[in-house]
């Protein structure tokens, strides 16, 4: 085995290992140490099998620097990222190893393993719901949302066994999981097919996408407000919000968008370099819901990528969103469009799906659908 082979299948493993086997929220603590394992060997792997260049340096520098000022431990996962053009520029022998080697087929038992577990760890789950599905992951849109990566994947390698691990993954009861499946289905039509044909995807790319999202997420934002000022809104449903629009969940998921922004365009200055300490975003969001917008309380993060990172990270999340465009633009066209498409709208409403280990094996997806249309 070549020595750059070898650094690219631990690259591999570590990612899915990281996602699929170590377990991620069953118990609490202030930091995912499963991501602290991900940013520590890819550290490794890109001071021992590439070639540093400068911006190398200086981007690591400025991370060391952002995690001894803020003592904020979370800007060591933005790490990997200067690993993914290995990951892009050897994508080829990526998608040789996923498709005939066992690490998918690994991954869904551990996947099942966690599901048996959870039946008795959490038997009545999510404010009331029997859930039956889970991964290694304890949050329900997350682990939905690694059940939907593993099972396109899956369908790759084995199109039946890539079938029912999707329909394993409805019963994670995820509303995002739905939809995701939901476009999947879609883009099999003929007219989709058409109109994949006929979109520039270089111009229809992630930072436009971004700015489109974010006027969409402001839009639903207000009509909420409005909604919830008109007494349209209700308590969550049986099924936690699964089947249920008008509640406080999407509530929440949408006004809490538009009051963020509000508090930044209000102190820039004290909140927008370094980020917000959540003590101290969470009484601010509290206070500006009430006097500035007159609504309910939302009492979250923001659930979109870009603002849950600002929230966190401050102005190094404009980094962020170039540095990440830079790659997807390498590895989205045409084929895997709408695959591309599925993995951002979980991105901008869910906050994964593009960073972290969440970005690899997003682009571990993109790579596998990049030569021939969505099956």
């Amino acid at each position: 085995m070549k020595k750059k082979n070898l650094f690219i299948d631990i690259a591999i493993y570590t990612v899915m290992i990281c996602t699929y086997i170590i377990p991620s929220g069953f118990i609490k603590t202030s930091f995912d140490f499963s991501k602290l394992i991900f940013s520590g060997i890819f550290l490794l792997l890109i001071l021992f099998s590439k070639k540093i260049k400068v911006f190398d340096v200086i981007f690591l520098v400025i991370l060391g620097g952002l995690t001894y000022y803020t003592k904020n431990l979370s800007f060591l996962t933005f790490i990997p990222l200067l690993y993914l053009g290995e990951i892009i520029k050897n994508k080829d022998y990526v998608e040789n190893k996923l498709l005939n080697g066992n690490i998918l087929y690994i991954c869904l038992i551990a996947t099942l393993v966690y599901s048996f577990i959870s039946i008795f760890m959490f038997p009545i789950a999510d404010k009331g719901i029997v859930r039956e599905a889970y991964s290694a992951i304890v949050e329900k849109n997350q682990s939905a949302f690694a059940i939907f990566i593993l099972g396109v994947l899956l369908l790759k390698k084995n199109k039946s066994v890539g079938a029912w691990t999707l329909i394993f993954g409805m019963f994670t009861f995820s509303r995002l999981y739905f939809l995701s499946v939901f476009m999947l289905l879609l883009s099999k039509l003929k007219i989709v097919k058409k109109i994949m044909n006929k979109i520039n995807v270089k111009r229809w790319n992630y930072l436009v996408l971004n700015i489109i999202f974010f006027i969409i997420l402001a839009g639903l934002g207000f009509i909420y407000l409005y909604l919830f000022n008109k007494g349209f809104i209700r308590g969550n449903t049986q099924l936690n919000g699964s089947f249920s629009l008008l509640d406080y969940s999407n509530l929440n998921r949408f006004t809490v968008n538009i009051i963020f922004v509000y508090m930044l365009a209000v102190s820039p200055k004290k909140y927008l370099f370094f980020g917000i300490k959540n003590d101290t975003y969470m009484g601010n969001i509290a206070y500006y819901a009430r006097h500035a917008f007159n609504t309910h309380n939302p009492g979250i993060v923001p659930h979109n990528l870009f603002l849950s990172h600002l929230k966190v990270y401050g102005i190094f999340s404009f980094v962020e969103l170039l540095y990440t465009a830079k790659y997807l633009k390498e590895v989205i066209n045409k084929n895997n469009y709408i695959l591309f498409l599925i993995v951002f709208i979980t991105s901008s409403i869910l906050g994964c799906g593009l960073y972290s280990y969440w970005l690899y094996m997003s682009v571990f997806a993109f790579i596998i659908y990049m030569k021939e249309k969505t099956n």
